[in-house]
């Protein structure tokens, strides 16, 4: 590695490869926006404990997950979007992000409501659409569950249990009926982060010409829609009654998503 590039572990796509998680392009955004040396380490899902374990000796960690960075030295390892952000703000301070905004907890809330009413969709369509079939077994074994919160166990579930494939099959079915209504449960709250994008007349950005770490929260969203698919972009734009804000801030950023694949 050479001693000036910070690494970023991210999760690759199908070929050609390119960036898609929304929590990986939070960081890939900052990198970007600060123009920050940096070369991107693609790990499979069965990859990331095998790789990142070791640089995390002695903490009590659950679950690796990414984005995590290589600081230039190689020696010192930060996981989590936030706590990355916090670390990079520290060590490369201009240009400044605003990591803590009034609209912070609004946006995030949001963004959860947004999240709970298309997770099934999210669920099934990056299965289907973006992972290589290497993680296919991962993806099944620790996605699954959420789909059948009601269920303790696969085995205790029996035919009860809800696979990523009868899921993606209830989705469609009926013409797609169950997958309109989802998007359909998501629009107002889409609607309510146009409306904060809106109460700041310098705009584009949630704090008006302030770049926060906010908005790399929801761009990062909109780019992960946008990978998921165009069917998938379209019915988030058919949702919503205002998608003109959310439009206006890919566009201010647009300089900050081109570098996706390395």
């Amino acid at each position: 590695m050479a001693s000036h590039e910070i690494v970023l572990y991210d999760i690759p796509s199908r070929p050609p490869c390119r960036a898609w998680s929304l929590n990986t392009w939070r960081v890939r955004l900052i990198l970007n926006y600060k123009n920050i040396p940096y070369r991107t380490e693609w790990l499979e899902y069965p990859d990331i404990k095998p790789k990142l374990s070791p640089h995390f000796p002695g903490q009590q960690i659950e679950t690796y997950t990414v984005p995590t960075i290589a600081l230039p030295d190689g020696r010192e390892h930060i996981m989590n979007s936030r706590q990355i952000a916090k670390v990079l703000e520290a060590k490369y301070p201009s240009p400044p992000l605003l990591l803590d905004s009034p609209i912070a907890k609004r946006v995030t809330g949001l963004l959860i409501k947004i999240w709970d009413a298309i997770e099934v969709i999210i669920l099934t369509h990056v299965h289907k659409r973006l992972l290589d079939e290497v993680n296919f077994p991962f993806w099944r074994e620790t996605r699954e569950p959420w789909l059948n919160p009601d269920h303790a166990t696969k085995d205790a579930a029996g035919d009860q249990w809800k696979t990523l494939d009868t899921a993606e099959a209830e989705l469609y079915a009926n013409g797609g009926a169950l997958l309109d209504e989802c998007w359909a449960n998501a629009g107002p709250a889409v609607d309510e982060i146009a409306q904060i994008l809106r109460e700041s007349p310098e705009g584009p950005f949630f704090c008006g010409e302030k770049v926060s770490f906010s908005d790399f929260q929801w761009i990062g969203f909109l780019l992960f829609i946008r990978r998921i698919g165009q069917d998938q972009w379209d019915k988030m734009k058919a949702s919503a009654k205002d998608f003109e804000p959310h439009e206006e801030l890919l566009r201010a950023a647009s300089d900050w998503i081109k570098r996706d694949d390395h």
